[in-house]
């Protein structure tokens, strides 16, 4: 079996304030036993190899040359080390410094014979003493606990008992709480705490909890990760509350002193986090329900006055007399139906919502709705259009939530409780559009919305998709038959004002390219881009292309006609589209055409033989 390590007694046996006043490199030495020497001269032979000798009182005289003899016999004896439970002279410190012999210190309270009760104990039985101190410290966190202390005090306390750095992060990586030990140890040296605490942020992915909302009611077994190649590891366990998870703890150190103590301890500290956190949760949703208490009723008019609002608004840290911005934040479809097995995923998004806001120290009142979290800030040039807030808030919750598909739509700034409602009609309406115009996985404000807020009610009408296949449907079918891009040398064309140089230079052609395209566009659609009506009505339709409600579905691509060579002469813009008659009814005629000649060449290839 393997022996106990002098730095092993130190830590489990020995009281929390014990203290290494030399030889701290040595504290590898294996221990065999202890045992009390009396105030009489020690002889050789008296004392065996690798005991760890405890002294009640020094033999006098230990000064000067005295203490040196003391210290070369012992050091001749090769005993593990030396313990005392009284301040030793200067005389003695440096005599086993010189020969780096650890000398121990005790407090002055211990008694030498319950020292070596407690080494030898250990020494016999060192699983049960492990599984003893263990439950010491459970004890000692659980009172902490009791008397309201906070979750900082039990995790400093549990730095202290394990002389490691202890870190508390939630289950998105952020960091709660962090200590480090009050009374450093020289043979353990640790990184600094922002060090430490950098370095797990960073690693929080590579946790061996995957499945973090599956977790089994019995809590997993603690993990020991290498951190790098710095030579320091991380004992870390997850901290469960109902079978989801609700953090991590961890305690870093060297990789050599993470022992099994550190894995006995660590589980039932992370049950006493837990209940820590339970109750600062609890806090936080009773704040939250006052909050929405109070924006269900600003939002629905249901309030004796807007002082009395204004006053409820203030004892939650929030001032209803200057302006407002609302933000709507929801997880867009396909990351919602991707989450379908995450438990609570809009309670997710809440809380992450809320816990961003909170660290950023920005005062905020926040609504859980069905599919959308919505939040209220003061308004501020961050806000506004160009703000950098907005998006920073977005993509910090993807990244929370796993880079989640997270879109956020911000209302326009308004003043007082009033404009509260205003504010939220818009940040609804922008987030909506955003996810079902935009594509989603953006901020959208709906200042810069323009004509999109007009059409947006309209999306799925019937006559909304009459007006775009009149316009844009013969192009579709068509590119979707011959796999062109019409459509888009059309987004193209107008993106840059209808500028031909700069447009074919964004589509990467040739100009005379884009010319002869755009004649195609005009000739296959009917349309005539010289009109200003109809190049606006062609604009609209463009915007309206992902709100169609009628898709076509996309056809076997055919071969389409070749493109000209640059030096090829381009075709003028309105051949063929001055004609009269609405562009709808020529498009459908041309199609027409078109799908006639398709089936006959079809029936004919289908005719020929082989």
């Amino acid at each position: 079996m393997r022996q106990l390590t002098l730095a092993e007694i130190l830590r489990l046996a020995l009281p929390p304030d014990t203290r290494v006043v030399a030889g701290a490199a040595n504290l590898q030495r294996p221990v065999h036993w202890a045992r009390v020497a009396g105030t009489r001269p020690l002889a050789a032979g008296s004392l065996e190899e690798g005991e760890l000798v405890i002294f009640a009182a020094l033999p006098p005289p230990v000064a000067g040359e005295g203490a040196q003899r003391l210290v070369a016999l012992l050091d001749e004896m090769r005993v593990a080390g030396l313990l005392v439970a009284q301040p030793p002279p200067q005389a003695l410190v440096e005599a086993a410094e010189r020969v780096a012999m650890p000398l121990l210190v005790a407090p002055a309270t211990a008694r030498p014979a319950d020292l070596e009760r407690a080494i030898v104990a250990l020494i016999v039985d060192r699983r049960a003493h492990l599984q003893q101190r263990a439950d010491e410290t459970y004890q000692r966190l659980t009172r902490i606990a009791l008397e309201d202390r906070g979750l900082g005090a039990i995790v400093q306390a549990l730095a202290d008992t394990m002389e490691k750095l202890v870190v508390i992060q939630d289950e998105y990586g952020v960091v709660q709480e962090a200590a480090a030990p009050r009374t450093a140890r020289p043979d353990v040296p640790l990184p600094p705490l922002a060090t430490a605490v950098a370095e797990l942020q960073a690693r929080t992915r590579e946790l061996p909890w995957p499945r973090r909302e599956e977790l089994s009611a019995h809590a997993p077994p603690p993990q020991v990760q290498l951190l790098g190649d710095s030579g320091l590891a991380r004992v870390v366990v997850p901290i469960v509350l109902k079978r989801t998870m609700a953090g991590f703890l961890s305690a870093v150190g060297p990789a050599a002193t993470c022992d099994e103590l550190d894995r006995l301890v660590i589980g039932p500290a992370a049950i006493v986090c837990a209940l820590e956190i339970a109750k600062q949760r609890a806090v936080a949703e009773a704040e939250y329900r006052l909050q929405a208490d109070v924006l269900d009723a600003a939002l629905a008019g249901r309030f004796a006055s807007e002082s009395e609002l204004a006053s409820r608004a203030r004892t939650l840290g929030y001032d209803l007399s200057g302006e407002h911005v609302a933000l709507a934040v929801a997880l867009d479809s396909d990351a919602a139906r991707d989450r379908a097995t995450v438990e609570q995923p809009r309670l997710r998004l809440r809380d992450a919502l809320r816990r961003v806001l909170d660290e950023r120290g920005t005062p905020y009142l926040l609504r859980q709705e069905e599919e959308r979290v919505v939040a209220f800030v003061p308004a501020s040039p961050a806000t506004a259009r160009g703000g950098r807030l907005p998006e920073a808030l977005r993509q910090t919750l993807a990244e929370l939530l796993d880079d989640a598909a997270v879109s956020l739509g911000v209302g326009r700034a308004y003043r007082g409780v009033t404009g509260l409602s205003a504010s939220y009609q818009e940040a609804a309406e922008a987030l909506a559009i955003g996810q079902v115009l935009l594509g989603g996985s953006r901020t959208t404000h709906f200042a810069d919305l323009g004509i999109r807020r007009l059409l947006f009610p309209l999306r799925g009408s019937p006559e909304l998709q009459a007006f775009y296949d009149e316009f844009l449907g013969a192009l579709e079918t068509y590119d979707e038959r011959h796999g062109t891009e019409l459509i888009r040398t059309l987004e193209g064309f107008f993106a840059h004002h209808g500028n031909h140089v700069r447009a074919a230079e964004a589509l990467h052609l040739h100009r005379n390219t884009l010319l002869y395209r755009l004649a195609r566009i005009q000739a296959i659609a009917g349309l005539d881009l010289d009109d200003p009506e109809v190049r606006l009505a062609v604009q609209v339709a463009l915007r309206l292309r992902p709100a169609s409600a009628l898709r076509r579905q996309p056809a076997m691509a055919e071969t389409a006609p070749p493109e000209p060579s640059a030096r090829a002469p381009a075709p003028e813009i309105g051949n063929g589209a001055r004609s009269g008659g609405r562009p709808a009814r020529r498009a459908r005629e041309r199609m027409g055409a078109h799908d006639q000649s398709d089936q006959s060449r079809a029936e004919a290839r289908s005719a020929q033989p082989g």
